[in-house]
């Protein structure tokens, strides 16, 4: 009997597919078996005019009222990608400054949002990974194909991003001290086992970083990462947890080569945030790994909402007939042994496989 719960991809060697999809209909403009790099073009298409509202005062945590003293632009003023919009000091004389997502112009400041209308333009959407061209949908995007690491995330920022692994934490439940980033960290992908204040994001943002591969981020955070300008990925969840131990661990193995931060996406097909290393072509193909995508005995899992961070486990048991919980409810589940030597029942619902 095949028993299936919930599971995230954490592979050390394996075939990596990927769909780059545009927005909207538009053109494909590399042929199958086209060696690709992360900057590279594979299709275009035509964007149109289009509003996006910003909600600024949530955004800087002030009354709507008091947001005409953070603004640096006005109603009417051209906006590039990346033009200052507001400015608010911070702690140590570290000053956060927001900046347009969209170019355009801003048509109105009301209510404490700032509208603006989006120009029309060309849309490029790029590898953002290195692989080959293996088949295309046309007028739609391609499906990319690479020998690789590959790490699923639990939530992303929205944004996607390419750069060399450096690993900033030395265990996978360390937080991240702004003091040890550096100038290092300029275009890196930086990796910690958590993270916890803003100013901590805020100091990756000075530093130049291309991205951050993070345990855990609590709720507050959650609410502001997607206004920083690289992309954020959380590998265990919104809240205190701290990274998982086999992915620190895959992680530190791969620090100093290129990765890629891959956002979720729901067309054509749904994908999961990912992380995708590539390995080098000379790797065997032989030794790749296949999927693990049923429970078994010796399974490695990580447990859900368990009173330990992270809690990861092994397991030793699987009951085809539902046994009854702590709380009297009865459900299918497993035995899984903790590093400590416990073992508890746990239903398959509070399991994820990794596979």
């Amino acid at each position: 009997m095949e028993l299936y719960t919930s599971m995230t991809k954490l592979r050390m060697l394996t075939n990596v597919r990927r769909s780059r999809v545009l927005p909207r209909r538009g053109e494909v403009v590399v042929p199958i078996g086209q060696e690709v790099n992360p900057v590279h073009v594979v299709a275009r298409a035509t964007d149109v005019a289009s509003y996006q509202i910003l909600r600024a005062a949530n955004l800087l945590s002030v009354p709507a009222k008091d947001l005409d003293e953070y603004l640096l632009v006005k109603e009417g003023d051209s906006l590039k990608r990346g033009t200052p919009l507001m400015r608010k000091p911070g702690l140590f004389g570290r000053a956060k400054v927001y900046r347009s997502p969209v170019e355009g112009v801003l048509l109105q400041v009301r209510d404490g949002c700032l509208v603006m209308e989006r120009s029309g333009g060309l849309i490029e959407l790029r590898a953002m990974m290195s692989g080959k061209v293996t088949s295309i949908m046309p007028g739609r995007g391609v499906v990319l194909e690479t020998v690789a690491t590959q790490i699923e995330g639990i939530w992303d920022s929205g944004k996607e991003g390419f750069g060399r692994l450096r690993i900033l934490t030395e265990s996978n439940d360390q937080e991240l001290d702004p003091d040890q980033i550096g100038s290092a960290g300029h275009g890196s992908i930086i990796v910690a086992g958590k993270i916890s204040l803003l100013e901590s994001l805020e100091a990756l943002e000075e530093y130049g970083i291309r991205g951050l591969i993070v345990g855990g981020l609590p709720s507050q955070l959650y609410h502001k990462a997607n206004t920083f300008p690289f992309p954020i990925i959380v590998t265990d969840g919104i809240g205190k947890q701290v990274m998982a131990e086999p992915i620190f661990e895959l992680l530190q193995q791969s620090e100093g080569r290129q990765a890629s931060i891959l956002s979720s996406s729901e067309k054509p097909r749904r994908q999961k945030s990912e992380i995708v290393i590539p390995l080098p072509t000379t790797h065997n193909m032989d030794q790749l790994k296949s999927a693990q995508i049923t429970l078994t005995v010796g399974s490695q899992v990580r447990v859900w909402r368990m009173a330990d961070d992270a809690a990861m486990g092994r397991v030793a048991r699987v009951y085809v007939q539902p046994r009854r919980t702590k709380v009297g409810a009865l459900l299918p589940g497993a035995d899984v042994e903790f590093s400590n030597g416990k073992v508890q029942f746990i239903p398959f619902r509070n399991l994820d496989l990794f596979g």
